[in-house]
Order: C-alpha cells, then sequence, then structure tokens
C-alpha cells in the first residue's frame, strides 16, 4: 500500500444542504439538524431539529465546516441531518479509522482556511477536502496513534479546566481580600 492516499480514495465526502427554514424547529420534532454554529471542541451541540432533513452525517464521520468565519472546524460525527456550511467525511472502514482521520484533519483546519475560496466568506470546497494527502499506515497503527492523541487531547482539556478554576480561585482570593473594587 501507498504512503499517502488522497482523502477521496478512502473516503466518502457529503456536502451539506439546508432545508427550508419553515421545517426547522427548536422543539426536538424530526432529525437532529447540524450547522457550522453548533460545532463544539468535540462533537456538534443539539440545538436544531428538522422535519424535512436533506443530507445527513452518521455517528463515525468526520464534520468539517466548509463556510465562513468557522470554515475549518473540525467535529466528530452524530446521526443527523447536516446543512449548507458542513461536510461529513465518511471513512472507508477498511482503510481508515474515524479517530485517526479525526486528528488528521484537526492538523489541516489551517491550512483549509488559508486555502479557502470566497471573496466574503471563506468556503472549503469538495474538490479541497478530496484531494487531502493522507498518510495512511495500516488500520492496527492509526488506532493506535488515535489512543495517544486522545490520551493527549484529554491532558490537554483537563489543563484548560484546571486553569479556569485557578483563574476563578484567584479572583476569589482577591475578592476576599479587598472587596470588590466597584464597590469600594
Amino acid at each position: 500500500m501507498r504512503l499517502a492516499v488522497a482523502l477521496g480514495e478512502v473516503t466518502e465526502t457529503v456536502m451539506g444542504q439546508a432545508p427550508p427554514g419553515v421545517d426547522c424547529n427548536k422543539e426536538g420534532k424530526g432529525a437532529v439538524f447540524v450547522k457550522a454554529g453548533e460545532f463544539s471542541e468535540t462533537e456538534p451541540l443539539v440545538r436544531e431539529w428538522t422535519t424535512k432533513p436533506l443530507k445527513f452525517a452518521r455517528k463515525g464521520d468526520v464534520l468539517v465546516c466548509v463556510v465562513g468565519a468557522t470554515a475549518g472546524k473540525i467535529n466528530l460525527g452524530i446521526d443527523c441531518a447536516i446543512g449548507r456550511s458542513v461536510a461529513a467525511i465518511r471513512p472507508s472502514p477498511k482503510h481508515l479509522e474515524t479517530g485517526y482521520l479525526h486528528y488528521f484533519l484537526r492538523t489541516r483546519t489551517d491550512r483549509l482556511r488559508a486555502e479557502s475560496q470566497g471573496l466574503a466568506q471563506g468556503v472549503i470546497t469538495r474538490e479541497m477536502l478530496v484531494s487531502l494527502e493522507i498518510p495512511l499506515p495500516p488500520l492496527p497503527e492509526q488506532r493506535r496513534i488515535a489512543a495517544i492523541l486522545d490520551k493527549a487531547d484529554a491532558l490537554r482539556r483537563k489543563r484548560k479546566r484546571a486553569i479556569r478554576l485557578l483563574d476563578s480561585l484567584t479572583q476569589s482570593i482577591f475578592l476576599e481580600m479587598f472587596g470588590d473594587p466597584t464597590t469600594n
């Protein structure tokens, strides 16, 4: 097997399509509907649904924001309908692990943003995605790499949380010692 292949050789790319606005709701009716605004750190937030879904992502896909200021943002897929600002990259299970694909695409975020097309809003095209060259080690090695990166990512998230807690502790100690400067 070759050392690197075009992403399109080992994935299917589903470009999202927006259903009519009248068919979208916040009451939980129909399929979960994901747009770029729902992307979080790892998986999309569920905030909207549609009764007329047009394009679907699945758990096991990797979602990519393809339009606007969030172009290039990456999330793990969930079972949902996807809007026009989202693409679902579906790995071939014979060739590519979801976790490995996810981390690979995260390393390409800045490059995808830099190469996005459009004057008012950046746009990442299907062609840009399918032409990305991905190193393709054997599946067991992909799993090993993804597991190591999962552990590193968990440590990074814990560190961010610890820093937030320390910041709030510092603020609390200051207020306790000196009072609120706005009311003193």
